[in-house]
């Protein structure tokens, strides 16, 4: 039963919390990038901070199951690949690119272009595999030794570092997908390869939450800067990425893995049994 309540819970957040970061989304970089679009970025800021708690709160259901965790981040990723893999040119009405926009009908909805730029710039990319290292690396554990917590440390600094670098490769698929209308393989392999290995740094959560804390934080602070203040002089990428809230919305999300792996980590005796009462002998997910 914990592992139905974990996945449908996940899911309901996952699903609301991605429909208003991506309206939030998209109605920022609308709003920044056309003259007729309100000056007022109060409601989409709001609901790309909304759209991120709920993303957030879908990973604190690994305290009852891990299963819900996995769900999330598996669907995150299968759709962000089937969207940034549709030929930017490709013909026919049917296509999921096609599909997506017409979610799109300003001034009241830009869910489609969100769910576009967050695809694009490899932000899903980034939620799905740390999703995924929740659900595959989070246990029952004691409190983590200095060892545990230094090279926690480290594995924060890669989350940030790689986490970047996606954004960065991100910004010219999106540019290249929807400006130019050509594909972008090899940036969009790079991207793929860099968000795979946040799992890796991320298995850090067997021992200690604090590269998902630290990276959450310091990503979250970032991002909050970048959609609040103007700085003038920054280049293209820098300010698309900014824009479009990404680095905040990754750094919620992470701190909701964190604080996830932490809840797994302080249950009692008693909670597990009851997670594996079904099924004798098998640690549950």
């Amino acid at each position: 039963m914990s592992k139905v309540l974990s996945v449908i819970i996940a899911l309901v957040a996952a699903v609301a919390g991605y429909a208003a970061l991506w309206q939030g989304s998209g109605t920022l970089l609308w709003v920044r990038g056309s003259f007729d679009a309100p000056a007022s970025t109060t409601v989409p800021v709001l609901l790309v901070l909304l759209g991120s708690l709920l993303v957030a709160a879908a990973a604190l259901t690994v305290r009852l199951s891990r299963l819900g965790p996995i769900v999330v981040g598996a669907l995150s990723l299968a759709f962000s690949l089937a969207l940034t893999l549709t030929p930017a040119s490709s013909g026919g009405d049917a296509t999921l690119l096609r599909l997506v926009l017409a979610w799109d009908s300003p001034p009241v909805l830009t869910i489609g272009s969100g769910a576009i730029l967050t695809s694009y710039l490899g932000l899903l990319f980034v939620l799905g595999f740390a999703f995924l290292a929740l659900g595959l690396f989070s246990r029952e554990r004691p409190p983590g030794g200095a060892v545990a917590r230094i090279v926690s440390a480290l594995c924060a600094v890669a989350v940030i570092a790689l986490t970047a670098s996606v954004f960065w490769f991100g910004v010219g698929v999106y540019q290249t997908k929807l400006a130019v209308m050509t594909e972008a393989p090899l940036g969009q392999a790079l991207q793929l390869v860099q968000a795979a290995l946040i799992v890796a740094a991320l298995v850090a959560l067997r021992w200690s939450s604090i590269a998902a804390l630290a990276s959450g934080t310091v990503l979250t602070v970032v991002g909050l800067a970048g959609i609040f203040a103007t700085v003038p002089g920054l280049p293209q990428p820098s300010y698309l990425i900014l824009l479009s809230g990404s680095p905040a919305i990754a750094g919620i999300c992470l701190l909701g893995v964190g604080f996830g792996a932490l809840l797994r980590a302080r249950r009692t005796p008693g909670q597990q049994a009851v997670a594996i009462q079904a099924r004798p002998g098998v640690d549950g997910l």
